[in-house]
């Protein structure tokens, strides 16, 4: 008997090769249903940009919500109104949107009554991936993605659940409320694109939030906003710029880590912690040119012209953050360097303050003191450069 090896070279390789299956990688893609995955298409959607897709969306997540499956979306541009999900669910679709521009798989809004395009209310383990979500600036207060209040432990008998969200390379973006507005345990935001919405880029309330390589711009509202309790949060490596309502906007929050981000071009203050805030790091960051005037007509206030404003922050570690000067980009017209001060504190306690780089146009760094025990603030470079314009 003739083994392998025997065989000539060439004979060997066509056996070889002629048993081999195609690899993953090579393989073409198959947009069919299989377990646990349900393709819009075989539900009726269209993805050309003009058909209602709504009820074909819908009836693909309740199929999906039986066996805690994912519903897959080919690229195309679907109309659809409020998408309505259940426990465990996924949707996933080809993420091929780009800095400003939808692309890829996209979820445009046809419904200006809609109250969203999103709904994950008291839904455990929903997830969304590779989307664009797109509002078209249809009606008035209509959200990207809501959670709205549920059950809270606060009710006897109520409590909530640990939902936990995760939200994985999207853009959101055009819809007049926020894009994100969610009142949730514990969330994950990863590799999105957030912005041009008449809202807040991301509102959340009462949760745990882990915050990782995002772009916030350009929206009305702030870039992130949350001022109604929260807890555990870690931003890292995230791009917040040029939204209307400040970057950060944060009161009545603990557990805080932000890390390694930047902040660019805000109207008023990049960051600003409004009171009632416990055990923020605060590190690495950079903070150029806030504290403008981004819109014709508003006026800020005094204090509102800096880079970053603490006020009332027990537990305050600020440390290895520059924070510098500039105007426009060059392509733009020519606007007033900022910010004028570069940081702002007030009512601190038990928080230090060391070894920071701090840039103002009129003055660098303004303390308006009523602070606590064991406030420290040493070590920190200041400058002023009131004639510096960015190129």
């Amino acid at each position: 008997m003739r083994t392998l090896a025997s065989v000539p070279f060439a004979l060997a390789l066509t056996i070889v090769l002629g048993g081999c299956h195609p690899s993953p990688a090579s393989a073409p893609r198959d947009d069919s249903d299989s377990i646990g995955r349900f393709n819009v298409h075989s539900f009726g959607a269209k993805g050309d940009g003009k058909t209602d897709d709504t009820k074909a969306f819908q009836s693909a997540l309740d199929a999906a919500a039986k066996v805690s499956g994912t519903v897959f979306v080919p690229a195309g541009t679907y109309r659809v109104g409020k998408l309505v999900w259940h426990d465990f669910t996924s949707m996933m679709g080809d993420p091929g949107w780009s800095y400003y521009v939808p692309g890829g798989s996209v979820l445009e809004l046809n419904d200006p009554q809609a109250e969203c395009l999103i709904d994950f209310t008291y839904c455990q383990g929903a997830r969304l991936h590779g989307l664009s979500l797109v509002g078209r600036n249809l009606g008035k207060g209509v959200h990207g993605v809501l959670t709205r209040a549920h059950e809270t432990n606060e009710k006897p008998g109520k409590w909530k659940r640990e939902d936990f969200p995760a939200i994985e390379r999207c853009m959101i973006r055009g819809f007049t409320g926020n894009a994100l507005d969610m009142d949730v345990w514990c969330l994950s935001l990863r590799a999105c694109a957030i912005g041009y919405n008449q809202g807040d880029g991301f509102n959340y309330k009462h949760a745990d939030a882990m915050v990782i390589d995002n772009w916030f711009s350009n929206n009305q509202g702030a870039g992130i906003r949350a001022v109604q309790g929260t807890g555990s949060s870690t931003f890292t490596a995230n791009r917040i710029e040029w939204n209307r309502g400040g970057n950060m906007v944060v009161r009545n929050a603990w557990g805080w880590n932000i890390t390694g981000n930047s902040f660019d071009r805000a109207q008023g203050a990049s960051l600003y912690l409004m009171g009632n805030c416990h055990d923020f790091t605060i590190t690495g960051n950079l903070f150029l040119r806030s504290g403008a005037v981004l819109e014709r007509g508003i006026a800020l206030e005094e204090h509102d012209r800096c880079a970053v404003r603490l006020v009332g922050v027990d537990g305050l570690t600020f440390t290895g953050n520059s924070i510098t000067v500039g105007g426009n980009d060059t392509s733009m017209q020519k606007a007033v360097s900022s910010p004028e001060c570069g940081l702002i504190i007030n009512k601190l306690n038990h928080s230090v303050l060391i070894g920071n780089r701090l840039i103002g146009t009129k003055q660098s760094l303004l303390d308006l003191g009523e602070h606590g025990d064991q406030v420290i603030v040493r070590d920190n470079v200041t400058q002023i450069r009131p004639d510096t314009v960015a190129k």
